[in-house]
């Protein structure tokens, strides 16, 4: 007996599935904010912005936070210096 881990045919239709349906919401997503554009809701589509630039400082933090503890691992637990000041950890 082969024991190869192949896909069946469902597993390539949850696929197909879930990649159709990423993608419909994002076309649906990518509409509604040129609609906002074009009629003039400027404030609405403002706010996008504005949700888009917290989700991409919020990623931002995260990969320094990550950094930080991946440097402390490596140091004994001693995160990286600040100018003048020392340690982060004192």
């Amino acid at each position: 007996m082969q024991n190869e881990k192949a896909l069946t045919l469902l597993d390539v239709v949850v696929i197909v599935v879930i990649v159709s349906v990423v993608l419909l919401a994002g076309t649906i997503l990518l509409r509604r904010v040129g609609k906002l554009s074009e009629e003039g809701q400027v404030e609405q589509a403002a706010t996008v912005d504005h949700i888009a630039q917290r989700v991409v400082c919020s990623a931002n933090l995260h990969a320094l936070g990550q950094g930080m503890e991946l440097y402390a691992n490596d140091y004994d637990g001693e995160y990286p210096a600040l100018p003048g000041k020392g340690s982060w950890s004192k």
